[in-house]
Parts: C-alpha cells; structure tokens; sequence
C-alpha cells in the first residue's frame, strides 16, 4: 500500500457517487483525505461507496460542508444546477 501523502485530516464531500465521484472519491482516501460525506440522488450508490471506503450517507448540504467537495453529478440536464434546485 502506497503511503497516504495527506497527514492532516479533510472531510470530503462527494456529489455524484457513480463512476467518476467514485473513482475520485477512491484517489482522495488512497491519499489519506477523509472521513467524507457521500451524497447522490441514488440512494443506492451512495450506500455502496459510503460502505466500500468506510465514509458515511449524508444530504447534499452536508456534503457541501465538508473541507473538500467533489462535484461529479452529471445524471440531469443541467448537471448540479439541477440537484440544488431539487433538494432546496
């Protein structure tokens, strides 16, 4: 296992947890960042990275706070302009 480069800790926000929020998501815990948020409209796929990577589930406004937020939702038209609008 490589080393993580990050020996402070940032909680990380995840909007969009299919193939690219992911694989983000994935980078940052390799590189030590965490504990993070994971938020999608699936509930589904949230759950699954929220458990693969030991984070938790949460609300876009929680995953919006965290110290870094990785924005990969692209399942609407208008990408995360329609998310916040859904959930406001």
């Amino acid at each position: 296992m490589i080393p993580p480069i990050c020996s402070l800790s940032f909680a990380v926000g995840v909007i969009g947890c299919g193939l690219h929020g992911a694989w983000a998501a994935r980078c940052l815990a390799a590189a030590g960042y965490g504990p993070g948020v994971c938020f999608d409209p699936r509930a589904a796929a949230a759950l699954a990275l929220a458990e693969e990577l030991g984070w938790r589930v949460g609300s876009l406004a929680s995953a919006l706070a965290c110290d870094v937020v990785v924005a990969a939702e692209a399942i609407y038209p208008n990408g995360l302009a329609d998310v916040v609008a859904k959930r406001a």
